[in-house]
């Protein structure tokens, strides 16, 4: 994370001893054919794993969701990446439902 100019900056790179080999075994493990199509699926998992700043176990959960069901190409990355950001804001959601500090809350959790 760096400051530019009074905003956050997050760099994400791959860690591998061959980066540029590690970009490629990520582009393959996401159905990028493509660099812009890998870099915008960063971009949106990033986002997705983002709490003020982006959190590194946050994002290789969210990275690791779209890996696990072997999109075979961007179309099914991009859904994967829609699950993993659903199921995110949900258990987000429920973190703050269980939470609640109102009886208010508390009942519209339970369904009252």
């Amino acid at each position: 994370m760096s400051e530019d100019g009074g905003s956050r900056i997050a760099s994400l790179a791959v860690d591998h001893p061959d980066p540029a080999l590690g970009y490629e075994l990520l582009a393959e493990a996401v159905g990028a054919d493509n660099g812009t199509f890998l870099a915008g699926t960063l971009d949106s998992l990033a986002k997705v794993a983002q709490v003020g700043s982006v959190r590194e176990g946050e994002m290789n959960y969210a990275l690791s969701m779209v890996c696990g069901l072997r999109p075979k190409d961007q179309i099914e990355a991009t859904l994967g990446v829609q699950m993993a950001a659903i199921h995110m804001a949900t258990m987000n959601a429920a973190m703050c439902m269980g939470q609640a500090k109102t009886w208010e809350l508390k009942d519209r959790k339970n369904g009252h």
